[in-house]
């Protein structure tokens, strides 16, 4: 339901708001909201290669990457300005700056909710094959990932 917390409690668990509560104990992680981190006026490449200098990360787009742009079908995106791609473009380059990260916890705000059918499958089964190789997703969305709970369990710690 619109204006029930999702998001709030999503900020909270980043670090990014103070609950009035409680407390969280901080890790690092990666964190995709409404409003997507990417710079709109710099490519795709370049939006790619800034978040792996901000992860410390050789600033290079690896064979990896770029297996999962392929696969995506976002490989040709790579010249393009971010603000000439499609809305669910824009979120899938997001998202894949997740794969990019270190971070074994991602935190999701309606991340599928400009994604077609195909793309929504895709990112389904690749939050399920991260969750399956020990990371962990907290995701708020409108739509149902049909994930069972041995996908979402999440051990902390280690």
């Amino acid at each position: 339901n619109n204006g029930s917390g999702k998001t709030s409690l999503l900020r909270i668990l980043a670090g990014l708001r103070n609950s009035s509560q409680g407390w969280i104990r901080a890790q690092p992680l990666f964190y995709c909201g409404h409003q997507i981190g990417l710079k709109s006026l710099w490519t795709v490449e370049q939006n790619l290669l800034f978040r792996l200098a901000l992860y410390n990360q050789p600033i290079l787009l690896t064979k990896e990457t770029i297996a999962w742009l392929k696969k995506l079908h976002l490989y040709q995106l790579l010249p393009y300005k971010v603000s000439c791609l499609s809305r669910g473009q824009q979120q899938q380059i997001a998202l894949l700056t997740g794969l990019l990260s270190p971070y074994k916890l991602w935190l999701l705000d309606e991340p599928f909710t400009h994604l077609d059918t195909k793309a929504f499958d895709q990112w389904r089964a690749i939050i399920k094959n991260f969750c399956n190789r020990g990371g962990g997703v907290v995701y708020v969305q409108h739509h149902n990932l049909q994930l069972s709970p041995q996908d979402l369990s999440l051990d902390l710690t280690g």
